[in-house]
């Protein structure tokens, strides 16, 4: 076992790499034993910790098979803490989007993962157009000035 010294500080948060900034605590937060252990994990972080793990995760199953997968997947336990994500960061189209997604999923998708199939069953929902949003939206390219913006916002937050 090997041990490693981490620090984020302002010199780290002001270089302005979101992933250096939340990798020690990403997998903080448990996304796939359920609402209970979700909101257990989640209490561990700061708020604005929280939201950029959720961030991290909305994007990254958007660019792998795009909000029919995110919907599916465990990561949608977050898709509230996203919304609040980009309300907090003043995105106006993130929050379109997921609300639009949402709105698609019956307007309050569920955090159980097998509620949320059947209601991707019982809804067909599709989200082609939203997943296009999604891409012309992060080719504008908010997450290299947005997160960075927002850590340096609530840099307390993020120190380790």
């Amino acid at each position: 076992m090997t041990s490693k010294h981490l620090r984020i500080d302002d010199e780290v948060i002001d270089k302005g790499d979101p992933w250096t900034v939340i990798e020690p605590v990403f997998e903080t937060v448990q996304i796939y034993k359920g609402e209970a252990e979700y909101n257990r994990t989640a209490a561990l972080l700061s708020r604005p910790q929280l939201l950029i793990v959720a961030i991290h995760h909305y994007v990254f199953e958007i660019q792998n098979g795009g909000h029919g997968k995110f919907y599916s997947n465990s990561a949608s336990i977050l898709w509230r803490d996203v919304l609040n994500a980009f309300k907090e960061m003043g995105l106006d189209e993130g929050v379109a989007i997921v609300e639009e997604s949402a709105r698609r999923m019956g307007g309050n998708p569920s955090l159980d993962r097998e509620t949320r199939w059947k209601q991707l069953e019982a809804l067909k929902p599709t989200f082609d157009d939203l997943d296009d949003r999604f891409d012309a939206f992060l080719d504008i390219g908010w997450m290299e000035v947005a997160i960075p913006e927002y850590m340096r916002q609530n840099r307390e937050a993020f120190y380790l």
